[in-house]
């Protein structure tokens, strides 16, 4: 008979030829391992393939010249081999090249509620994609990558001489570094955890205001010397994990970070 459609090879691409042995296989050891199953069937298919005659009586040979049952053990073996004898993350992973990023959403609010000032500040990343710093591996299982914040805040202010505006723009240079604590194999990356670092460095601002009868502004270079640890359970594709930051009274800043595939 011949293979169910699930199973079947006519027509699909290598990746998906990829993500099919994945799904098979990932829970296979022994003989029925993905290499005890590229080395010999039982019954004889895979010897029977490079027959050339398609399983059937008096057939033509057709061999896939210069392809071989031995090519294809050798490259099996290196598919195996590359992901260190095992299956890792979901069955996507070792079937296409696959970046990730961190994207970064920062948000600061100010409350004022004072006698002679009130009144709200709001902060933001810029743009509406946040920030997404490329994480690059370096070792196994270890991830790098930089990217610059920019950060915009405005706000109006009632004050008894009348509204006052404001409005700053901040620059600062964010580098990551993430380790990768990988699950069990059968968990498929579901049980993955990443642990993220994140520094910064050298911070730039501009602000300037307004009032009925003053205004001024302002620009600053300064050490920016945050350090912030994030833990992303499952480590998948669009998880996401906010950090709330220790505050002034009537302020709250707030950095979710998520894992997005490029």
């Amino acid at each position: 008979m011949a293979a169910p459609d699930n199973l079947f090879f006519v027509n699909k691409t290598p990746t998906q030829l990829c993500e099919q042995m994945r799904d098979f296989f990932v829970h296979a050891t022994g003989e029925h391992s993905f290499m005890a199953h590229m080395t010999h069937d039982d019954p004889p298919f895979i010897e029977m393939a490079f027959d050339g005659t398609k399983a059937l009586k008096n057939a033509k040979v057709e061999k896939p010249d210069p392809w071989t049952h031995e090519k294809m053990i050798q490259l099996s073996q290196a598919w195996v081999d590359a992901m260190g004898g095992r299956f890792h993350g979901d069955k996507s992973c070792g079937c296409e090249p696959l970046n990730y990023a961190l994207r970064l959403d920062y948000k600061t609010v100010a409350n004022i509620n004072l006698p002679f000032l009130n009144g709200q500040y709001n902060t933001n990343t810029a743009g509406p994609n946040a920030l997404e710093v490329p994480v690059e591996i370096n070792s196994p299982n270890a991830f790098t990558g930089r990217g610059t914040m920019n950060l915009k805040g405005n706000g109006d202010f009632n004050t008894p001489c009348g509204t006052c505006t404001g409005q700053s723009e901040a620059n600062f240079l964010i580098r990551a570094t993430a380790q990768l604590e990988e699950g069990d194999e059968e968990s498929m990356g579901h049980e993955n955890k990443l642990h993220i670092r994140l520094t910064c460095d050298q911070l730039h601002s501009t602000s300037s205001g307004a009032c009925p009868y003053a205004g001024g502004g302002q620009s600053s270079n300064s050490p920016c010397q945050a350090n912030v640890a994030v833990d992303i359970v499952p480590a998948n594709d669009g998880q996401a994990q906010g950090t709330v930051f220790p505050s002034p009274p009537m302020f709250q800043s707030t950095l979710t970070t998520t894992v997005v595939k490029k």
